[in-house]
Order: C-alpha cells, then structure tokens, then sequence
C-alpha cells in the first residue's frame, strides 16, 4: 500500500524532489528509507532505512556542487595519460636527472599541467562538501555567528556518525533512537532546503512583540532565527531598533557573544572583514544595559577584525564616566591589530574620555597612539648602505633625492606612525590637543618621549652605537611655532602637539615650568635636540 507521509514528511520529500539530480535521485532515497523502516515484517528495516539515509547525507552536498570531481573522471585520465607522455619525452632530454639541471620551457609546460590536474583533482573534505553546500543554497550564510555555522556542521557529523552505527547489521537496533535520527535529519533538511518565506519573518516579529515570552516561544525564536541567514540577520535588525534588554542574557547562553570572527582570507592576498551582528546588537543596548554590555564586551576574546572592534568604540563612546574605560583593555587590543581602518576614531574616544573627565585613560591611550615604529626597510637599508653621508644631508633629502642622485639606497631611515599620516594628524588635533588643556605636563612629556623615540628611529644603529647624537635641530625642524602649510604630516603633527603643550604649561601651570625643563634637559641628552628652540 502506499505510504502515508505526514505534512512535514511530505514537505522535505518535496524540497529533496525539487533540488535532485539524475546522479542523485535523493528523494527516491529518502522514500525507500521510509518505506523500510515502516516495514514490520522486514528483520533488518533498521539497518536497510539507515543505509540510504547515510547515503542521502553524504551526497547531498555534491548536489549543490557546481563542479563535481566524479563528473569529469574521463578528463582526468586523458589529462594522466597526457602528463606520462610528456615526462617520458622530458627524460630522454635530461638523461643524467634532473638534480641541479636547468628547467627548460618544455619541462616547464609539464609542471604546470602536473600542478593542473592536482588542483583540479583536489576531493574537498567533508566539512569542505557541507560548508560548500550550506553556502550554495543559502546565499546568506556568512550572517551567522561562526558558533552557529560550526554547531550545524557538527550536527551533520554527529549525525552521519549515528547514522553509520545503525547502517552496521545490529541484532537489537533501537527504534525509538533511530526515529529521533530520521526527525534529526528531516529538520535538517528542512532547514536547508525549504524556501525562506514571509511566515518566518512573520513569526519572528510576531514573538518580538509579545511582552511575556515562554521558554517554548523563546526556542522557537532561536530554531527559527538559526535556520537561515536571512533570519538571522533579520531578527537583529528589528531587536537592534528596540530597547527589549530582555534578550542579552538569552542570547548571552546561547553563545552567540562568544564567538567574534576574525578577517577571511578570499584569495590573492585579499580578506574579507565580516560584520557581526551581536556586536551591534550590544551598542544599541548599551544605553540601557550598560552592567551586562561591559561583562560580555570584557570577556570577548582577541580578534583580528576591525569591524568587532569599531562596535566596541562606539559602545566606549555611548558610556559615560567609569563605565565607559572599563573597556579601556579591549580598546588597547584594538590599537593592536593590522588593520586600522577606522583609526580617526580614536580621536573621538580621547576627547570623550577627557570631557568625562577621565583624563589618565586618555593618557594610557594616548602613549600608545602616538607611537612611532622603526623603518619597515631599515635592515634592507642598513645591509646595503654604500655611501656616507653626513647627518645634515640625511635629514635634507628624502628616498627619492637618492635614488634620482644615482645612489643605490637611501641612506635616510624612515620611521612610520601606527597607522595612516592623516589619521595620526586627526588624533593629535581632535584627541591630544583637547587632553592637553586638562593636563599639560603630562602630555608634554609623553610627547618628548615620543619625540626622542622618533628622532632615534631616523639614525642607523652604527650612528646610535658610536654616539653621533649631533644637533641638526635647526635643519630638520626650521619652525617650531608656526606650520608652513595646511598639510602635516605624522612627524610634524608630533612636533607641533609637543610645541603646543609646551606652551600650555607655562600658560596654565606656570608650577610646572621647573618639571618641564628637567624633562626638556634629559630630551636633550638623549636626542641632541635643542631644549632651547622649544
């Protein structure tokens, strides 16, 4: 007799109908699984229904494959069979090996067609096959926490394993576990392939709007949100407009603030920076939550990502007080990552924190922003330098001056700000200049610190080594009062904040001048700079 499905049988045999292939007629699969296992009078229904769910598991992926390694088997044998003959041909012009021989352009056709066919030939993983499915049919995969998208992989494999323990002929199988298998596998299924419709939207607004939510309204929220991207992504897009703190702790022990991602590599040197949507969940909450916003943000771990951590800066940016530099250490990690798009940022939060009057966390942040870093070039400058020059050419001519001259390398050592010219320049006049009004001293010698640091980063560790600390104050720096230009660079926006908080000590803690000029002295032993034009 046929058998009778039920609503959600019939709906995943329908999604598996619509999506096989004539390879993989994988709802023929599922039906003959469902047949067997309803079977009573079959002795080995279990072992029988579970074989062709595993196979149905296994090759679902490769139906969404757009380029299947089966599929092209006779072009890879032509493809070996075109590779023997032209390394026999290769051999009988390098007769004594290949061992220390010149590659010639023939041999060099070879290797690549060899490198080809290897690259071609390459089986993807199983976690590769799900990982290329999942994004095949759901385009907005990359949504989801890397929580969620690890925990759906490892509810494949836990999956396929059980599966495999019940495809082995077992004398007792239990029933009532391999049922709970075939709804595990049916929701899975489901959840991949039944189109995404205005009802899920529906019912996720629908469960927002309610103002006392059961455990079962709450699970249903959180299977239906984890089932696709688009429903991911649309739920914390409507909960991020709202002001429902309500969802932080349940969200909290799910997991999903535990798993920030980091930058993806995409090919040819490129990443990809993805957005994460708890993050931004959390800023808007901040406002009202600020408590439980600063343990979760505190507790995230290190990334590489910028965009994790600009969420993190705003969030700095809507507290007030205390609250806001707790986050002070996650802000540090973020000075210290590679990728520093958003920098000019950090000028905001240093005007924040000294307008809320935190003004030693600004400092903290401060010694770290204006650091400068040695020349990325100086051991290739240093290994090739062939002329000697005198300090004061040096500190007159840039890299191009040398190279137009006929010299092989600069000698001239060039220090780099942590990140962009231009975003130096906005924290030293939006962020350093506001902290200097509320403390002079303290950032005037920072300053001077840096500055010496920056002075020692122009000369090579041979100068350094025999003393050559001569003073060419007044060729590299001709004005210290006055800027030539509306441009400025790291380097002269370093030196001008430095004259500036100068000034502002005599002006505002004229008690002070006697500390300055200690630090001014010492700046001068150590950098050859005179105390005197500043």
């Amino acid at each position: 007799m046929p058998l009778a499905l039920t609503a959600q049988q019939e709906m995943v045999w329908k999604a598996l109908k619509s999506n096989e292939t004539d390879e993989y007629p994988i709802s023929a699969w599922y039906l003959g699984a469902l047949y067997a296992l309803d079977n009573h009078y079959n002795p080995d229904r279990v072992s029988q229904a579970a074989q062709s769910l595993r196979e149905l598991l296994e090759k679902l992926p490769r139906v969404f494959r757009e380029n299947d390694a089966q599929g092209t088997a006779s072009g890879f044998a032509e493809m070996r069979r075109d590779i023997n003959t032209r390394i026999l041909e290769d051999k009988k012009r390098y007769q004594g090996g290949w061992k220390g021989k010149e590659i010639d352009s023939q041999l060099d056709k070879t290797l690549k067609k060899v490198d080809c066919y290897f690259e071609l030939n390459r089986q993807p993983t199983r976690k590769e096959q799900i990982q290329q499915a999942v994004a095949t049919i759901d385009p907005m995969v990359e949504q989801f926490n890397s929580m969620i998208r690890q925990m759906k992989r490892e509810r494949w494999y836990d999956l396929r394993k059980r599966l495999e323990g019940f495809a082995h002929h077992n004398r007792n199988p239990d029933i009532e576990e391999f049922r709970e298998c075939l709804k595990r596998l049916e929701r899975i299924i489901f959840d991949l392939l039944a189109p995404i419709t205005a009802q899920d939207q529906h019912e996720i607004q629908s469960i927002l709007n309610l103002s006392d939510r059961s455990a079962s309204a709450i699970e249903r929220m959180l299977s239906l949100i984890e089932r696709r991207g688009a429903n991911f992504a649309f739920f914390f897009k409507r909960v991020t407009e709202t002001a429902d703190t309500a969802w932080i702790p349940i969200l909290d022990n799910r997991g999903y603030f535990t798993h920030p991602p980091n930058t993806e590599p995409i090919g040819d040197g490129r990443v990809n920076f993805p957005f994460w949507w708890p993050i931004r969940f959390l800023a808007n909450m901040s406002k009202h939550s600020p408590n439980e916003v600063i343990e979760i943000v505190s507790q995230l771990p290190e990334v590489d990502n910028p965009k994790v951590y600009d969420d993190i800066l705003d969030i700095a940016l809507r507290l007030h007080g205390e609250q806001s530099t707790k986050l002070k250490p996650k802000i540090l990690e973020y000075t210290g990552i590679e990728y520093q798009w958003y920098a000019d940022r950090y000028a905001d939060l240093l005007a924040h924190w000294t307008a809320e009057n935190q003004t030693q966390a600004a400092l903290d942040l401060s010694k770290v922003l204006i650091k400068f870093a040695p020349d990325p070039q100086a051991g290739y400058k240093q290994a090739h330098q062939k002329e000697k020059l005198d300090d004061r050419t040096t500190l007159q001519k840039t890299s191009e001056d040398y190279f137009n001259e006929g010299f092989n390398l600069p000698r001239l050592l060039e220090p780099v700000p942590r990140f962009d010219q231009w975003k130096y320049v906005k924290v030293m006049e939006k962020g350093i200049r506001p902290l200097t009004e509320k403390e002079p001293l303290k950032v005037a010698c920072i300053l001077i610190d840096e500055a010496d640091n920056m002075i020692r980063l122009h000369k090579h560790q041979d100068e350094l080594d025999k003393g050559k600390d001569k003073d060419a104050s007044e060729i590299w720096w001709p004005r210290l009062d006055k800027q030539d230009s509306d441009y400025q660079d790291a380097k002269t926006a370093l030196v001008y904040t430095l004259t500036f908080a100068c000034e502002k000590v005599y002006e505002k803690s004229p008690g002070s001048i006697t500390s300055l000029q200690r630090w001014l002295d010492y700046f001068e032993q150590l950098a050859g700079c005179r105390s005197v034009a500043l």
